[in-house]
Parts: structure tokens; C-alpha cells; sequence
């Protein structure tokens, strides 16, 4: 996040939900960096190229197989 506002804005929606008791995902994360500042602002969950590439659900194929 380059954007003093966009970090404000994610920084505020992060505390709202803490104090609203739900979790929080932050999504595009593909830099180390913007893992460290996903974490820096308390976010719960991370997704993204960094964390992983989009691949096939193995349950699409169980449930497929099972009916």
C-alpha cells in the first residue's frame, strides 16, 4: 500500500472489525512487503500469488466422483 489514504482506509476497517468481533482478509498480497503491512495492521487472513497460485479444488473432483 504506496497510499496514505489507502492504509488509513484499511487501517480503520481493520479496528471496526476487531471491535465488531469479525475476521479480516486481505487480498492481492504478492510482496513480502505488503504481507509485512497486512500483519502491521492486524489482519487475520492473507491471500494472494505470495500465499499461493489459484489452483483446482480436490473437493470439486470428491464431490463429482460421489454423485
Amino acid at each position: 500500500m504506496d497510499d496514505s489514504r489507502d492504509r488509513a482506509f484499511v487501517r480503520l476497517i481493520a479496528e471496526l472489525s476487531r471491535e465488531l468481533g469479525i475476521h479480516t482478509v486481505a487480498e492481492f498480497v504478492e510482496s513480502e512487503e505488503v504481507l509485512e503491512q497486512v500483519r502491521g495492521l492486524g489482519i487475520d487472513y492473507a491471500q494472494g500469488f505470495l500465499i499461493g497460485r489459484p489452483a483446482p479444488s480436490p473437493t470439486r473432483h470428491l464431490l463429482a466422483t460421489v454423485e
